[in-house]
C-alpha cells in the first residue's frame, strides 16, 4: 500500500511539474512575442536601452523554460511510458542524459544565433571537424557507449546472471555500466568484458529463462 502511495506521489508530482513548466514557457513566449508592450501596458518608463536588455532577458528565459519543458515531457511520455511498457525496467540512464544534452545543446545554439545575434556557422563548422576528430579517435568507445544503450533496451542479461562465453570460464555479472560489464567467476576472479564483445559474441545466459546451474565432474572408481 505504500509503494502505491509513494507512486502516485511522485506521479502527481511529476504533472504538477510538467503543467508548471508549461504555463511558464507559454507565459514567456506571449512576452517575448510582444515585447514591450507589456512595459506601455504597465505605464512604466524606461530607456529604450534597457527595454532591449528586459527583451533579451526575457527570449533567454523563454528558450531555457521551454528546454525544460520539452526535457519533462519527454521523460513523462516517453521514458516513463517505455518503462511501463518493459515492466518497469529502467531505460538506460546514458540515454537519457545523452537526450538531455542534445535538447540543451540545441537550445545554446538557438539562444546564440537568435537572441545574441551571433554567427554560429563557423562555429558549427569548427565543432563538427572537431568532433570528427575526436569521434574516430574514441571510435572503439563511442562504439561501447552505444552497445551500451542497445544491451540497456534489450536486456539480453542483468546484474546477478550467471554467462559464459566460448572461451573463458562463467562468471556472473556484477555490474554493468556504459562501457562494460563485470563479471565475477566461480574462483573469485574479476573479468571485465567490454559491450562491443557482448554485442558481437555468443555468451550462454544459465540465469534465463529458468535459473539454474550445471557443472560436470569426474568420478574416479577403485
Amino acid at each position: 500500500m505504500s509503494d502505491n502511495t509513494t507512486v502516485g506521489n511522485g506521479e502527481a508530482r511529476s504533472n504538477v511539474v510538467v503543467i508548471c513548466a508549461i504555463a511558464l514557457s507559454t507565459l514567456l513566449l506571449v512576452l517575448d512575442q510582444t515585447w514591450p508592450q507589456p512595459i506601455d501596458y504597465l505605464g512604466v518608463s524606461i530607456s529604450s536601452e534597457f527595454a532591449a536588455t528586459l527583451g533579451i532577458v526575457v527570449a533567454t528565459c523563454f528558450w531555457i523554460s521551454l528546454a525544460y519543458t520539452v526535457d519533462c515531457l519527454l521523460d513523462k511520455f516517453v521514458w516513463h511510458s517505455a518503462s511501463r511498457r518493459r515492466r518497469d525496467v529502467p531505460i538506460p540512464k546514458l540515454l537519457t542524459q545523452l537526450a538531455a544534452l542534445a535538447i540543451w545543446i540545441t537550445t545554446a545554439v538557438i539562444l546564440l544565433a537568435l537572441v545574441y545575434d551571433i554567427p554560429v556557422a563557423g562555429f558549427l563548422t569548427t565543432s563538427g571537424i572537431i568532433i570528427a576528430v575526436i569521434g574516430f579517435a574514441l571510435r572503439n568507445l563511442i562504439a561501447d557507449v552505444f552497445t551500451g544503450i542497445a544491451l540497456g533496451l534489450e536486456r539480453p542479461l542483468k546484474i546477478g546472471d550467471w554467462i559464459e562465453f566460448d572461451e573463458g570460464a562463467p562468471g556472473r555479472v556484477v555490474e554493468i555500466n556504459w562501457r562494460a560489464a563485470r563479471l565475477v567467476t566461480m574462483d573469485e576472479v574479476s573479468v571485465v568484458v567490454p559491450n562491443s564483445q557482448l554485442a558481437t559474441a555468443a555468451f550462454r545466459n544459465y540465469s534465463t529463462p529458468q535459473e539454474y546451474w550445471r557443472d560436470e565432474f569426474d568420478i574416479v572408481l577403485p
